[in-house]
């Protein structure tokens, strides 16, 4: 009876362990599709790959399978103080209840340890997009400056033609006096 009752108690908590990586796998597949749009929405404006980005998202996907059941598996041993006690408890509601809460600490403490494993790589994703962001308006930002420096060197160069042309209006006007200055004297001396 003993024996049934784990093999029955093992493999309820290892189903529930792979049904909570499976949903777990799931919110990550729509996390990258989530990528992925706005990759086309957004981040190609700004000339930056989701590839990477989802590439990170699948292999931490592929990670998860089995994370909280190696959890579960375990604590679901003799060694586990807990556990034998639950073993030897005779069948009834006391067993039931202390059954109940062994399996949600368990798959909890599988779980928690998905999410830190998750969290790791998530947060190096931002960091990695965060970071690919800022190099990307540095790049603007240079791009920026370098189209200010070459329009004030235009106006500059515009200026000084104009300044040319005026000069040369000047001396245009000034020879043209002098050719009629040079006709007046011509004039008296003829």
């Amino acid at each position: 009876e003993r024996q049934r009752w784990r093999r029955e108690f093992t493999d309820y908590v290892q189903k529930q362990a792979e049904a909570t990586e499976q949903q777990v796998g799931a919110q990550l597949r729509t996390f990258a599709e989530q990528l992925m749009a706005l990759s086309q929405n957004e981040l190609t404006r700004y000339h930056i790959s989701a590839v990477p980005f989802v590439h990170q998202v699948e292999l931490l996907s592929m990670q998860i399978p089995g994370t909280i059941a190696s959890e579960v598996s375990r604590r679901m041993t003799d060694s586990d103080a807990v556990y034998q006690k639950l073993c030897r408890m005779m069948p009834g509601a006391e067993k039931e209840k202390a059954t109940q809460e062994f399996m949600r600490e368990i798959i909890g403490q599988g779980v928690e340890k998905c999410s830190r494993l998750a969290q790791r790589v998530l947060d190096q994703l931002e960091e990695d997009l965060t970071a690919a962001l800022q190099e990307k308006l540095e790049q603007s930002q240079q791009q920026l400056e370098r189209t200010q420096q070459e329009l004030s060197a235009l106006a500059e160069a515009a200026g000084d033609g104009q300044q040319q042309e005026k000069l040369k209006a000047q001396a245009e006007l000034l020879c043209t006096a002098c050719d009629l200055t040079e006709e007046l004297f011509d004039r008296e001396e003829g």
